[in-house]
């Protein structure tokens, strides 16, 4: 995993009230699997929020460890990507 997954891995845990998934974890495979398998990708990590300050803290984080960061909501939604630029 790389350096910034870890920083935003360790600024999370803390106070994250949902889940947060490595590739390495069981529930990982299922939680990255997507309607539209031609798009799928393998987040370095996933974080399954509990409520809007979980969402907040999610995107906060990647954007300050540099980490392009995709919102996903319940349903056939589309993924959002983060960026700053």
């Amino acid at each position: 995993m790389s350096k910034a997954i870890e920083e935003v891995y360790a600024a999370l845990k803390r106070s994250f009230q949902g889940s947060l998934l490595r590739p390495d974890d069981g529930e990982y495979p299922e939680a990255r699997r997507i309607w539209n398998g031609l798009v799928a990708r393998k987040p370095g990590l996933i974080a399954r929020c509990k409520d809007s300050s979980d969402a907040q803290a999610a995107v906060r984080a990647a954007a300050q460890a540099g980490v392009i960061a995709a919102v996903r909501c319940e349903g056939h939604s589309q993924s959002w990507r983060c960026d700053e630029n």
